[in-house]
């Protein structure tokens, strides 16, 4: 991080009067995000990366920063085997799937022949802090190569020798702000004002950690899928309505929801309920057919026709809450995924009521908004929840009818080469398109229930572009991955002050 970090302590060192506010919006105003991200990352990859001793075996995409050294491993199986035997597994597959997050979360990197900056492997990466390298097609690895991966450059390099500690992966990147880049960031968060809070896609409590210590406010975004990876047996037997499993997974689900709460101290936790298809639950659970699970029986409908499963996540959450206690600054919500009609949240709604009742208690309920259709059917859905979390990685890929990882591919290269794309809709909100659905939705929204809550999720929440466009429409959180925290603070700095500035530019 030395470079980025002398140039950040230069532009701190001339604020002359650490109080004087002019000073203190100049001294924001020349940093970049991106800076930012170097100094959080390390920027050794001009030491370790294309100068560094072994064979370069290939050139992708540099999709998270940081440096991996490890052996190859081709399947999920091959990285338990090395990590339990003390080796780092660096993962290589063509794409990765939510169901490769354990083995992600063991790997020193992840390398994919396929994929992008906005491919799984590269958003998950991001949010592990992780190294990783997509698009790097055919390459001359073996299974138990000695590799190293370098996210800045890109670079995948055959090493000889033995492999060493690698640098990158979430336990090695530190969380301790350097002092003055904790002077700059405070002095952007009081330009921020408030206008746009910064919160953290956090699934663990070493997640949550890691966000409150880069500055988060809360969580925006729990996800529960990472549960079902790790006791698969009990969710499988939920779904087949086996009550005592419901029982087990309700005490696995309190012991997850309790350890966030811990790690969080003070502030929101929103946990969405499961966004899973039933196929990567049970390979013969009714709806695991699907010949499309992505557009099938996951989300909302799966914990509408499978309420065991939404019963067992509910009542686990109560537990939490109920019987063993949180600190009290930490407030706890549920998020419902892919919800698209009224009917369907009130379906569903009345499952998580009904088993409040059972505790005395009422849970916050919000609703993921992913679909064009949970736009166009705002207000009836706004009149239920009390938040919109705005999944723009879904609603950018049904807007368009287009994968993420397709936008990734060679036709997402030649739509920007003939200038089809100015930017690759996935990193930057279309605009013309996918806005404007957003925009309906909050304005619609807030028209029947004018307390409405907004925030926006998915990669777009961390793109600084972006981030001026929730700030113009009205949204009052951004939810990113922990390690892109304090580059999003900054950013959000940046994008309150040039709202500032054109309002006054506008009323002289």
């Amino acid at each position: 991080m030395g470079a980025a970090l002398d140039a950040i302590d230069r532009v701190v060192a001339s604020v002359t009067d650490p109080t004087d506010r002019r000073q203190q919006r100049a001294a924001v105003a020349l940093v970049s995000a991106s800076l930012i991200d170097d100094v959080v990352f390390g920027d050794r990859a001009d030491e370790l990366g294309g100068a560094a001793d072994g064979q370069l075996v290939a050139t992708g995409i540099g999709a998270s920063p940081g440096l991996g050294i490890g052996v190859v491993c081709e399947d999920i199986d091959s990285v338990f085997v090395a990590a339990d035997a003390g080796r780092e597994p660096v993962l290589l597959l063509d794409t990765t799937s939510p169901a490769d997050e354990v083995a992600m979360r063991l790997s020193a990197a992840v390398v994919t022949r396929g994929g992008g900056m906005t491919s799984h492997a590269a958003i998950v990466a991001r949010h592990l802090g992780l190294p990783a390298v997509c698009g790097v097609g055919t390459l001359a690895l073996a299974a138990g190569d000695t590799v190293m991966v370098d996210g800045a450059t890109g670079e995948v390099r055959r090493l000889d020798g033995p492999a060493v500690t690698p640098d990158g992966g979430i336990a090695e990147i530190s969380t301790a702000l350097p002092a003055q880049l904790q002077d700059l960031l405070e002095w952007g968060d009081h330009i921020s004002s408030g206008r746009l809070r910064v919160v953290a896609n956090a699934d663990t409590a070493e997640e949550v950690a890691v966000a409150r210590s880069f500055g988060a406010s809360g969580v925006g975004l729990a996800r529960m899928e990472r549960l079902v990876h790790e006791h698969r047996d009990g969710f499988e037997a939920v779904l087949a309505a086996d009550a005592a499993a419901g029982d087990r997974v309700a005490h696995v689900v309190a012991d997850h929801v309790s350890a966030l709460c811990a790690a969080m101290v003070d502030g929101p936790i929103r946990l969405r309920l499961l966004d899973i298809a039933a196929s990567d639950i049970s390979p013969t659970a009714h709806g695991a057919g699907d010949p499309d699970p992505s557009l099938g029986l996951r989300g909302v409908r799966l914990g509408i026709l499978h309420e065991h499963i939404t019963r067992a996540q509910v009542r686990g959450v109560l537990l939490a809450i109920t019987d063993r206690g949180h600190p009290a600054g930490v407030t706890v919500e549920l998020t419902v995924p892919l919800v698209s009609d009224a009917a369907e949240m009130e379906a569903l709604r009345s499952i998580v009521d009904d088993e409040a009742d059972r505790f005395g208690r009422q849970l916050r309920i919000g609703a993921m908004i992913e679909t064009p259709r949970a736009c166009l059917v705002a207000p009836s859905l706004a009149r239920q929840v009390g938040r919109f979390s705005f999944g723009t990685n879904d609603l950018t890929q049904l807007t368009y009818g287009l994968s993420r990882d397709i936008a990734d591919s060679a036709l997402g290269a030649a739509y920007r080469r003939l200038g089809v794309w100015e930017r690759n809709p996935f990193e930057t909100l279309d605009t013309s398109g996918v806005t404007r659905l957003i925009a309906l939705a909050v304005e619609s929204g807030r028209a029947v229930n004018p307390a409405l809550e907004c925030t926006l999720c998915g990669e777009h929440a961390a793109d600084p572009a972006s981030i001026a466009v929730a700030l113009a429409l009205g949204i009052g959180e951004v939810s990113v991955s922990p390690y892109r925290v304090p580059a999003t603070r900054l950013a959000v700095a940046h994008a309150v002050s040039a709202a500032v500035t054109a309002l006054s530019e506008s009323m002289s």
